[in-house]
């Protein structure tokens, strides 16, 4: 009974629970979280003498007794079906506690995994859900139903988006999310990947770094220097305008490797969760565009030997490309669809850069002001990258102390 809390309990300021959804192909997968303050409030007016009572944090795991009785109390209050009233099958994950980040934030959470079944032939798309957890001794406590990740309507991770919410005077809520169509989750996907270059200062610099020698082959008197000299390998300066087809070949060769690199650690960041902290991956984009724009102004290599700069460029843009997709609480085809999808958007985005400046570039790279302005180009890519590195190296050194 409700007036079995004292005032002081009723009247508290409740914390919410949250269910965050994940839409599978065959499933929905949830996670629960429960204020663990108000759920022994609620626990014990039901049962007095309740061990889960007197959980208190650092602990992080709830022993058996104490785990079996959270499970009786939420199938007491919790019940899915299909519209027809048949129930969901719901599997429990083992409860743990989320203890707070830091010391102003009090609360402590039990968060559990579940995974929602509907009965044969019911749709995975609209069901009803009850839940009166905590909610039915609190009266002031809400149910947040948040949709976190589901491909046919384009919802992700990101970006969840409250569906509904339950209270002390509403417990019951049909959950409809609308018709399948597979077709917006490509399409937000592609249209991420292309977002991901064009909102992308860095990946942009990077791309247009490359593009200043493209037409331009290695020429001109050799520049004197110690260090060379000893190495018996002078520097040289570019020199005389390549031919047309030379020029393309270069690019695409390039560009080509570029693509290649930065999809095969996309693709094992998404897939395998090879992952390396951002501020690392921040820091090497910003030397990869601080190289290229020196390669632009002087070269630093022969350019038989650019693919394979650009390749190992690439796999480090990959890394940043995979922490976008790892953010969307995608998994299985879902991932699969979604790899595809951004990939697509990323490699038509930066064959849009390379129509639009590969013209400007050759066209350019046959006249003599090019000889000065190339240069400056350079500069300002180089500034702009050594500017990176001073906002991004703060960040990994703080991590390595």
């Amino acid at each position: 009974m409700f007036t079995l809390l004292p005032a002081s309990a009723r009247a508290h300021a409740a914390m919410n629970s949250a269910w965050l959804l994940d839409v599978r192909a065959d499933r929905v997968d949830a996670r629960l979280t429960l204020p663990l303050v108000e759920l022994q409030l609620a626990l014990q007016a039901e049962q007095p003498q309740a061990r889960l009572g007197q959980v208190l944090p650092p602990r992080q795991r709830l022993e058996a007794s104490e785990a079996a009785e959270l499970a009786a109390y939420l199938r007491r209050h919790v019940q899915l079906t299909d519209e027809q009233g048949r129930p969901w099958r719901i599997d429990w994950g083992p409860p743990r506690l989320s203890l707070p980040r830091d010391a102003r934030d009090g609360r402590t959470d039990i968060e559990l995994a579940l995974q929602l079944r509907p009965p044969a032939e019911a749709s995975l798309r609209r069901f009803r859900l009850h839940s009166d957890a905590i909610s039915h001794q609190i009266i002031n406590h809400r149910i947040e139903l948040v949709l976190r990740s589901d491909w046919d309507s384009a919802t992700f991770a990101d970006r969840p988006r409250l569906i509904d919410t339950l209270d002390h005077g509403r417990t019951r809520a049909l959950l409809d999310l609308g018709e399948a169509a597979p077709w917006q989750g490509w399409s937000a996907m592609f249209r991420l990947g292309l977002d991901h270059i064009a909102e992308g200062p860095d990946h942009l610099l990077f791309l247009l770094a490359l593009l200043l020698p493209a037409g331009l082959g290695l020429g001109g008197p050799p520049v004197p220097g110690p260090a060379t000299a000893a190495a018996g390998r002078p520097r040289r300066r570019w020199g005389a305008p390549l031919s047309l087809p030379d020029s393309l070949r270069r690019l695409l060769t390039v560009s080509l490797a570029f693509t290649i690199g930065h999809s095969l650690t996309l693709a094992a960041t998404v897939l395998w969760g090879w992952r390396l902290p951002s501020a690392p991956v921040e820091v090497l984009i910003a030397l990869s565009i601080l190289v290229s724009a020196v390669h632009a102004w002087r070269p630093l290599m022969p350019p038989r030997a650019e693919p394979l700069a650009a390749g190992g460029f690439g796999l480090v843009h990959g890394l940043a490309f995979g922490a976008t997709l790892g953010a969307l609480g995608l998994d299985g085809l879902g991932l699969l669809a979604a790899l595809a999808g951004f990939n697509l958007g990323v490699e038509a985005m930066q064959l849009l850069v390379l129509l639009a400046a590969l013209p400007l570039v050759l066209l350019a790279s046959r006249q003599a002001l090019y000889a000065r302005l190339r240069p400056a180009l350079a500069a300002a890519a180089g500034a702009m990258a050594l500017l990176w590195l001073w906002q991004r190296l703060p960040p990994l050194v703080s991590g390595w102390v």
